[in-house]
């Protein structure tokens, strides 16, 4: 499984991972597919990258010394604004 290899490769040199599998592979298959995903049932959407975002920031943010954040508290990137 490619997740495993990756895993080992970044343990074996220090690099954090942050468990995305988990993330979606806790979830039922209907909230997986229609409240996690854009239309075409395959990117994510809105809703999974604020998850992903915040499990960055949980992992990541005490590594480098940042403050913790709920990202769900961040306005919303809009470049068109």
């Amino acid at each position: 499984e490619i997740s495993t290899i990756i895993r080992s490769y970044a343990d074996r040199d220090s690099h954090h991972m942050i468990d995305l599998e988990n993330f979606t592979s806790s979830l039922p298959l209907a909230a997986y597919l229609f409240r996690y995903h854009s239309t075409d049932l395959f990117h994510p959407n809105t809703h999974a990258y604020q998850h992903w975002a915040q499990l960055w920031v949980d992992k990541i943010g005490p590594v480098i010394g940042a403050p913790t954040v709920d990202v769900a508290d961040v306005a919303p990137y809009q470049p068109w604004a």
